[in-house]
C-alpha cells in the first residue's frame, strides 16, 4: 500500500461527480419551488430562504454522503482500491489513464471517473502511472 485515505469535507465539496451536482441542483430547485410557493414572490424572506436553502444543499449533501457512502480509496503499486459501502472495487492502474479535464478526474476502462481525493493523493496517483507507463515502454 502505497497511501490510503477517506475523502475530507473539503474534497467532497469540491471534487464531485456529475451525478452529485445534478442532485444539488434538484434538491436545491425543489427548495426554491417550496420558498416559492410559501413567499409566493421575490421578497427578501425569500432570498433569504434561496440563500440558506443554497448553504444547506452544499454542507448537507457531503455529510450524507460521507455517513452513508462511506468512501475510502487504498493506491497500492498495481491498483486503486476504491470502497463505497464497504464494497470494494479494484482498478489495475494499467487500466487508468489521467484526464486532462480537472486534476481529480481519470479514465477507468474508457470512462471518466471522479476521485473525491487530496492533492498528495493524486500525486502518488499520478507518480504511480508514470511508473507503470514508463515499465510498459520497457517491454
Amino acid at each position: 500500500m502505497i497511501i490510503q485515505e477517506k475523502p475530507s469535507f473539503k474534497n467532497l465539496i469540491f471534487r464531485k461527480s456529475r451525478s452529485a451536482r445534478t442532485i444539488e441542483v434538484i434538491m436545491f430547485l425543489a427548495a426554491l419551488l417550496l420558498l416559492l410557493s410559501i413567499e409566493g414572490g421575490y421578497t427578501l424572506r425569500f432570498k433569504v430562504g434561496a440563500f440558506i436553502a443554497a448553504l444547506l444543499v452544499v454542507i448537507i449533501r457531503p455529510i450524507f454522503y460521507r455517513v452513508i457512502i462511506q468512501p475510502e480509496y487504498t493506491l497500492t503499486e498495481k491498483c486503486l482500491v476504491i470502497s463505497k459501502r464497504g464494497n470494494e472495487r479494484s482498478y489495475p492502474l494499467n487500466e487508468k489513464k489521467k484526464e486532462y479535464d480537472l486534476p481529480f478526474i481519470y479514465s477507468i476502462n474508457g470512462k471518466k471517473q471522479e476521485l473525491m481525493i487530496s492533492d498528495p493523493f493524486i500525486d502518488a496517483l499520478n507518480t504511480q502511472l508514470e511508473v507503470i507507463e514508463q515499465l510498459k515502454k520497457k517491454k
